[in-house]
């Protein structure tokens, strides 16, 4: 036999009350009752196991809340900490995140982007895989609000949580020079699509330039394909010997974090000594249970510029939901601290000393 499911109209009969009450105390609304009558009701529905319907409550407040993540690489440990931050401040909210992964894909991300809008999404938070996106800039267009998550649009305000981009790359090639290492070299995966490639790019192209005089720091650049080893560890051994001749090892920059293991793995390939034969750094102190930092694990310890993903991700999904409160207004950009961390991977000289 088929259990009868529970309706408002029985908690209402059960509790003494009305079925406006019982609405009301669904809704929150607790001004107009007293409190023995909100902890019946309450007690009603904790032993009936009644649930409201969801469908009934989005069409009465024009609101599903559900909130659309559409996320570039899910397999990223960024994205994994800043999904965590997302789902906190949604479901303090009453808000259910509905997670999809792009690929890095524009075409997915369109299609992704249009399929979270047929399903009643109340706001878009978008990692977004091209920072040439017009899908998104005719989103916000019109009523559903999207925040940004890291990446920028290009030529367009919309909200968005972010990070420091060029101050990271300023204090760590000061940091650099003042070692003794040679011009750095900055190893990338394609960045004509990538807001974040795109500005560490030109982040480190400006600083080469001030604080080694670089006269083509265009020519300091490596785009790298991490599916091929080979031809990464001949450009490295290049840039090795290059550097070499000038006495003074260089120090290679990592564009993200699957540049940097990729180039720990070529180094330890080469049988590259480090920081002799070279030094190393690169983005993102990703931690296990924020006991680990996987960093420190490498020996010497790897200097790296950290981003706090997880603050990231709750800063982003607060300003959805307050756009979402308040659509008018002044678009927001929030920009995070980046801390730099130094380590033995770019220690040739003791720190608060210069290299001679």
């Amino acid at each position: 036999m088929t259990k009868k499911t529970t309706t408002i109209e029985d908690i209402a009969r059960a509790a003494g009350v009305s079925k406006a009450t019982v609405s009301r105390y669904l809704n929150g609304k607790y001004e107009m009752m007293g409190e023995k009558t909100r902890d019946r009701i309450g007690k009603v529905i904790s032993l009936s196991g009644y649930q409201p319907s969801t469908i009934a409550q989005s069409l009465k407040s024009r609101r599903t809340m559900q909130i659309g993540t559409v996320i570039s690489d899910i397999a990223s440990p960024f994205s994994a900490a800043m999904l965590q931050g997302i789902g906190t401040v949604l479901d303090s909210g009453g808000y259910m995140q509905l997670i999809v992964n792009s690929g890095n894909d524009i075409r997915n991300e369109e299609k992704i982007v249009g399929e979270l809008l047929r399903r009643g999404v109340d706001g878009l938070l978008v990692n977004t895989a091209d920072f040439n996106n017009p899908s998104l800039i005719r989103v916000a267009s019109g009523s559903i609000p999207v925040v940004l998550c890291d990446r920028y649009i290009r030529d367009y305000n919309l909200d968005i949580a972010t990070s420091e981009k060029k101050a990271p790359f300023r204090r760590l090639i000061a940091h650099l020079k003042k070692q003794g290492f040679s011009e750095p070299v900055l190893f990338i995966e394609k960045f004509e699509h990538n807001s974040t490639r795109y500005l560490r790019r030109q982040a480190f192209i400006q600083y080469c330039a001030e604080f080694y005089g670089t006269a083509d720091p265009e020519g300091q650049v490596v785009l790298v394909d991490v599916t091929d080893p080979d031809n990464t560890s001949a450009e490295l051994a290049r840039r090795i010997a290059s550097a070499g001749s000038r006495g003074r090892p260089p120090a290679i920059i990592a564009g993200n974090t699957v540049t940097t293991m990729h180039l720990l793995g070529v180094i330890k390939k080469l049988g590259l000594r480090v920081p002799r034969d070279a030094g190393i750094c690169g983005p993102d102190d990703w931690s296990w249970g924020r006991r680990i930092e996987w960093p420190a694990l490498f020996d010497p310890g790897i200097t790296t510029f950290s981003i706090d993903a997880l603050r990231l991700g709750e800063t982003a999904a607060k300003i959805l939901l307050e756009r979402i409160a308040a659509p008018e207004g002044e678009k927001k950009e929030i920009v995070l601290p980046v801390s730099v961390n130094i380590r033995g991977s770019t220690l040739l000289a003791p720190e608060g000393s210069s290299r001679r």
